[in-house]
């Protein structure tokens, strides 16, 4: 998935938070799977969306 850089200010964030989302997601089911490592490299990518 990426950002439309042609899309309206207010549908790019819709779409970064879709992924800030899908991050969260991913990062619930490697804990499920107890994945640790990809679990802390999924979390710091989402720390860096964030911030």
């Amino acid at each position: 998935m990426k950002i439309s850089a042609g899309a309206s200010l207010e549908d790019q964030a819709d779409e970064l938070l879709a992924i800030i989302n899908m991050i969260g997601f991913t990062i619930g089911a490697a804990r499920d799977l107890g994945v640790e490592d990809d679990v802390n490299e999924l979390e710091a990518a989402r720390v860096k969306l964030v911030a």
